[in-house]
């Protein structure tokens, strides 16, 4: 729909390089366009949430993997230890 200004307070001419295009402040599509932004926004922030999140518990895991591999590992030549000292 093609935007027909009642006073100039609410359209500006913009591209007056090109000729000139008249905008028009639109108030509907501005309040579309700020709960746009926020709604992905949030879904940007709850994804990270869970990415962070999840690598931390990835993080975790791999940490207390490696710690049982170490705990097993001393074990066995403190065992090997043992029976050689014999």
């Amino acid at each position: 729909p093609k935007c027909v200004p009642r006073s100039s307070r609410s359209c500006r001419i913009t591209n007056i390089a090109s000729g000139g295009v008249l905008r028009c402040a639109n108030k509907k599509s501005n309040i579309k366009i700020y709960a746009g932004l926020t709604v992905a926004c949030g879904i940007i922030a709850v994804i990270a949430h869970f990415l962070f999140e999840a690598l931390d518990r990835v993080r975790a895991y791999a940490e207390a993997e490696l710690d049982s591999a170490v705990r097993s590992a001393v074990k066995s030549e403190v065992r090997t230890a043992a029976q050689e000292a014999k």
